[in-house]
Order: structure tokens, then sequence, then C-alpha cells
């Protein structure tokens, strides 16, 4: 039998708290923050409400300070972490402006020990941007990752790609694009290894057709699975992953 630690309530009561995420800096210090929701008005069944993006951080793990909001109330999706090379946290958040447009875009705050900077914007496609991560080198360049609509390979409708941005003493680079399949990809993930090689790691919907046809308009999965598996064997493939866009 092991003994289960007592979880511990950090966030406020009076909010609806999601998205968190968890950091370690190089002292030591542990940093979460969230998205934090709250009704502000109420008519009958109609309700207004928006949320912050709150922050708390820990010597021990034991005693967390006071959650500090560091936003506005607006519409927040999702937080991440980390810290410069020069020692400053930075909390990047997907934020929507305009109320009701769908456009989200990527922002961040740092904290330089003192306080939290004004607000910097880091992305400015009228598409969305949105699931991203973060994380940094041993040198504390930090590198970001995440979900963009953009046109597609060739032009036509948009869709969903995963980019790339690092930044360094020098500041923030150029946006990279990282994935550019006739798929949506989405929710990626990031790494950094012992020789400073960021891996970019995602998901990509390769069988959008497939999961169309079978939940929107109840066709047989076998209409589809017989051209595939005659696909797959014509090319030597066993698994589903070693299809590639170009097939």
């Amino acid at each position: 039998i092991e003994r289960v630690p007592v979880p511990q309530t950090v966030s406020l009561e009076d909010f609806e708290n999601d998205d968190p995420a968890l950091f370690k800096a190089r002292d030591g210090t542990l940093w979460m923050a969230w998205v934090a929701y709250r009704t502000r008005s109420r008519q009958g069944y109609f309700y207004q409400g928006a949320d912050e993006i709150m922050v708390s951080h820990s010597r021990d793990g034991r005693l967390w300070s006071r959650p500090q909001s560091i936003t506005p109330p607006g519409d927040h999706f999702r937080v991440a972490l980390g810290q410069d090379h020069a020692g400053q946290i930075w909390c990047v958040y997907s934020l929507q402006k305009e109320a009701g447009s769908g456009n989200f875009d990527l922002y961040a705050r740092t904290f330089d020990g003192v306080r939290w900077s004004e607000e910097q914007r880091l992305t400015s496609s009228p598409l969305p941007d949105v699931f991203h991560k973060m994380t940094a080198d041993g040198q504390g360049n930090l590198y970001l990752v995440w979900m963009s609509c953009r046109p597609g390979p060739g032009g036509g409708l948009a869709q969903s790609d995963i980019l790339l941005r690092v930044r360094t003493s020098q500041g923030w680079g150029e946006e990279m694009r990282i994935s550019e399949s006739a798929e949506d990809d989405w929710e990626p993930s990031v790494a950094v290894d012992s020789g400073g090689r960021a891996w970019v790691v995602w998901d990509s919907y390769r069988r959008l057709v497939e999961m169309f046809g079978t939940t929107v308009f109840n066709l047989d999965d076998e209409i589809f699975e017989h051209p595939m598996a005659e696909m797959k064997s014509a090319k030597g493939y066993k698994l589903d992953a070693e299809i590639t866009a170009e097939d």
C-alpha cells in the first residue's frame, strides 16, 4: 500500500478553473497558471461571464501564493509557462480580443521578479492560433508551438497546421511552419533533447473523409476500409501511420 498525498486547492473558490500549466524554474520555484472563469451578470437564464489568467507560485509545493490575475476579464484559452535566458517567467495564452470573431491569437506576459509586464502579441494571423505548448533548452531559449489555421498547400480553404517560434537572447524569431500536409494537424507538443534539438509532435487527422462519412452520413466503414487495405497492400504498408499525405 502506498500513501497518496493529500491534494491541495490552489485556485479560488469563486471561479471555475480550467486548463492548468505547471512549471519548475531554475531556482526550484514552482509556477502554476490556469484559466479562471466567473459569471459577471445574470438575467433569468442568460449569463454573462468572462475569464482571466491566474498565476500562483510556491517554493516547496506546500505553501502557494494567493492566485494573482495577470489579465483583464476576456475570452482566454489555455496557458503555457517557461523561463528565458534572463530568468524571466513567461506566461503565454490564447485570447479572442474581438468577441464573436472566432479569431484567437497568442499573447504573453513576463515576470521579472517584481511585477508582470504589459501584454505582448505573438501572432497576428486573422485566423485562430490555439493549442499552444512551450518548453526551454539549457540556455533559456524558448520553443513555442501551436496549431494555426492557415491556407493549405497551393492555396484553397484554410486548414490547421503546426507552427513554431523560437525565442533567444535576441528576441522572438520568425514563425516556422512545421507541418504542411493535406490534412488538419493539431494538439502539438515540443521537447528539447540534450543536444539542443527541438522535437515537435502532433496529431494529424488523416481519415477525415472516412470519419465524416461514417458519423455524418452513417455510411458503412467497409466502403472506406477496402480501398485503404488495397492501397496499403500495394505500397507494402502494414500500418495506417505509414500512409503519407502524397498517398
